[in-house]
């Protein structure tokens, strides 16, 4: 009896620690997935923070065209004006 007691104990004793094992195994998957997720969100913001950034400097590119072009056509109209009067 006292046998079969210290089997079943044993066994015991040898799922306990594989569930421990198990448990130690998923925590650090589950730390790797968090640290994957983590650098996927900064890179996302990163590359959204590229992307707002190049428009706006479209926009800031299209202003100064847009300015000069008008600019030069006042200027161009200032002196039409003044060579026909």
């Amino acid at each position: 009896m006292i046998q079969l007691e210290n089997y079943y104990k044993e066994k015991i004793c040898m799922l306990k620690d594989i569930l421990k094992k198990e448990k130690q195994e998923k925590e650090i998957q589950y730390r790797e997935q968090l640290k994957f997720i983590s650098k996927l969100e900064r890179d996302k913001k990163s590359s959204f923070k590229q992307e707002v950034d190049k428009i706006f400097q479209q926009f800031d590119e299209e202003d100064r065209n847009y300015d000069f072009k008008t600019n030069r056509d006042s200027q161009i109209t200032g002196i039409l004006k003044a060579y026909y009067k």
